[in-house]
């Protein structure tokens, strides 16, 4: 008639590795505060429980996923079969994201408004012209 909640979580995922979500106790079925409870409180018992099912945990809906092989022989010893597991990660689509070239706004040369479309924050600078360089070096003006 207890009910323990681990999270899980993947490596590096951002997230403090907190040991449990709510440690092992009673779980009341509409109690929205921990420890306020009576004694006429309906608390979640092992037959509430499936995976699919959502339960109320202190206001926050969770939603039963997976179980592990102890619980799932337990379930099969009362003659109540278990769902398949749920995957945990769901299915993204993929966003293609493509580009669109703002018009001309009449500042600077054109080419310029289109490196500032394509290229970086700091673009790099423009190639010497090494000929050029060549002709005119020791030139005084």
């Amino acid at each position: 008639d207890t009910i323990e909640i681990l999270p899980v979580h993947s490596k590096n995922d951002g997230r403090d590795q907190f040991p449990k979500l709510l440690k092992r106790s009673k779980l009341p079925r509409n109690s929205r505060l921990p420890g306020g409870g009576d004694d006429s409180m309906e608390y979640y018992t092992w037959k509430d429980l499936a995976i699919g099912e959502t339960i109320n945990v202190f206001g926050r809906s969770m939603l039963i996923m997976m179980c592990d092989m102890c619980t799932r022989q337990y379930y099969e010893s009362k003659g109540v079969p278990l769902n398949e597991d749920l995957p945990l990660k769901l299915e993204e689509e993929e966003v293609i994201l493509q580009r669109q070239i703002p018009p001309y706004n009449g500042f600077g040369s054109e080419e310029d408004s289109l490196r500032s479309c394509t290229g970086g924050i700091n673009p790099p600078p423009p190639k010497k012209d090494l000929a050029k360089m060549r002709d005119k070096n020791g030139v005084i003006l």
